[in-house]
């Protein structure tokens, strides 16, 4: 059961792009990354195909799979929970919650992993989101996730305890960058580009 739980959960330390921390743990479940990655390498397959079989509007369709492709980065990879000794960043595709620990009441499970502010308010996780089967199996793996992040979030605001940091309170904005889109663009846009030239 732990493999398990350490093959489904992918944990990082880097610099947590919202509080800049350098020090920030980053959960995200590797079967949907990998399922992402596996989406993504399709999109290139079809714009492949599409190069192969001279379809007429080439720079439209890479117009489209290029959407394609964003949509499953947003999914698989940029979607995911940090947690740094400034509070939790909830990404959930193009909407960042950024929750300082002051603010925080729980990490729990109800449909998916909720995490409960002190005022009430309920934020969910596109990553640890709610799905039948996970109903049907008591979100058995989601608890394991989110004692995790219980036993992580201790263990941060035990380290942090002596050199406090004053966060600003909770906030909800656009969190997504222009680049991804735009890089993903530019590849399928350079493969149509090139293609044309080889003719």
């Amino acid at each position: 059961m732990l493999c398990q739980l350490q093959l489904a959960v992918h944990l990082t330390r880097r610099r947590d792009p919202v509080t800049g921390d350098t020090d920030a743990m980053t959960f995200r479940k590797a079967a949907l990354s990998v399922f992402a990655s596996a989406g993504i390498a399709v999109a290139v397959a079809v714009m492949a195909a599409m190069v192969a079989n001279d379809v007429q509007d080439l720079f439209a369709g890479a117009i489209v799979v290029s959407l394609f492709a964003y949509l499953f980065w947003l999914v698989g990879w940029h979607s995911a929970v940090r947690l740094s000794r400034n509070g939790v960043s909830v990404d959930n595709l193009l909407l960042r919650h950024v929750i300082p620990w002051d603010e925080l009441a729980e990490i729990g499970v109800g449909n998916g992993l909720v995490f409960r502010l002190r005022d009430g308010t309920r934020i969910g996780s596109v990553m640890y989101g709610g799905s039948v089967i996970g109903a049907i199996l008591g979100y058995r793996y989601t608890r394991k996730v989110a004692a995790r992040m219980n036993a992580t979030r201790d263990a941060i605001r035990a380290s942090a305890a002596e050199d406090p940091v004053a966060a600003p309170g909770y906030r909800r904005a656009a969190g997504f960058s222009v680049w991804p889109p735009l890089a993903i663009l530019a590849v399928m846009e350079a493969i149509a580009s090139l293609s044309l030239l080889v003719k």
